[in-house]
C-alpha cells in the first residue's frame, strides 16, 4: 500500500509521533481543536517512503481537519493527494475552508479522501439537501469525479474519493471496518506516473547471530 488515509485518529498533543509511524512511511498528521471536554477528529496520511512527496503549507484561514500533500511525478505530472475530516458539528467557517482547498487543488491533478459527513447527497442523480448542497455544486463545478457507489456507513456514502480525472481510480470496493469502527474502509488502485525510490533493506539474521 503507497498510501493510507485515516480520519477519526483521534490524535493530540499528548501522542507522540512514533507511537503512531510505521517503518517505512512518511507520515503526515493534523490533530483536531478540541477543548478539554471534547474528543476525536484528526487525520494522518502515511505515504510509502519511496516516493517523492512535500507537503504543503497550511494557509492562515485554514481551519478545516485536512491535509494535503503534493507527490513528484514524471514529466511534471504531480499529483496533489488531500485527506479531510468533516463532522456533524463543523463550523461553517470550517466548511468554506474545505470548500477552498477543493476549488484550489481541482486546478491540479487531484485525488482527494475522507470522511465528508454528507448524508443525503444522492451522487447518482447529483441531488443533495440544503445542508451538502453547496459541497455538491462544488464539486460538479470543479469538475471531480466522485468513485464510492456503496454506502460506507449504515446505508449512507460518507465516505468519498474524489479526483480531477475520471480514469484515476481503478478498482475501489467497500471493505469491512478496522477494529471496531462504524465505518468500512475502501480501498482502490491509483493510476499515476512517480518516482519510486528503491530502497535497499538491511536484514539481520538474529537467529545466526554468535
Amino acid at each position: 500500500m503507497d498510501i493510507l488515509g485515516v480520519t477519526e485518529s483521534w490524535g493530540h498533543e499528548g501522542i507522540e509521533n512514533g507511537e503512531i509511524n510505521f517503518d517505512g512511511y512518511q507520515m503526515f498528521r493534523r490533530d483536531r481543536k478540541i477543548m478539554e471536554e471534547e474528543r476525536g477528529g484528526g487525520v494522518i496520511l502515511y505515504v510509502t517512503d519511496r516516493l517523492a512527496v512535500i507537503r504543503e503549507e497550511k494557509g492562515k484561514d485554514d481551519e478545516c481537519e485536512s491535509i494535503w500533500i503534493k507527490v513528484m511525478g514524471i514529466d511534471k505530472k504531480d499529483v496533489y493527494v488531500g485527506i479531510c475530516n468533516r463532522s456533524p458539528s463543523t463550523t461553517d467557517e470550517e466548511v468554506q475552508s474545505i470548500l477552498r482547498n477543493i476549488r484550489k487543488y481541482a486546478n491540479y491533478r487531484l485525488l482527494l479522501m475522507g470522511d465528508f459527513n454528507y448524508r443525503e447527497i444522492n451522487w447518482e442523480d447529483s441531488y443533495s439537501d440544503a445542508e451538502g448542497k453547496e459541497f455538491m455544486n462544488t464539486v460538479n463545478d470543479c469538475f471531480l469525479t466522485q468513485h464510492v457507489i456503496k454506502p460506507t456507513r449504515g446505508k449512507n456514502i460518507l465516505d468519498l474519493v474524489l479526483t480531477s480525472e475520471p480514469g484515476m481510480v481503478e478498482e475501489i470496493t467497500v471493505e469491512c471496518p478496522v477494529v471496531d469502527s462504524d465505518h468500512n474502509v475502501l480501498l482502490w488502485k491509483f493510476n499515476s506516473f512517480t518516482y519510486i525510490e528503491n530502497k535497499e533493506r538491511k536484514y539481520y539474521g538474529y537467529k545466526n547471530a554468535k
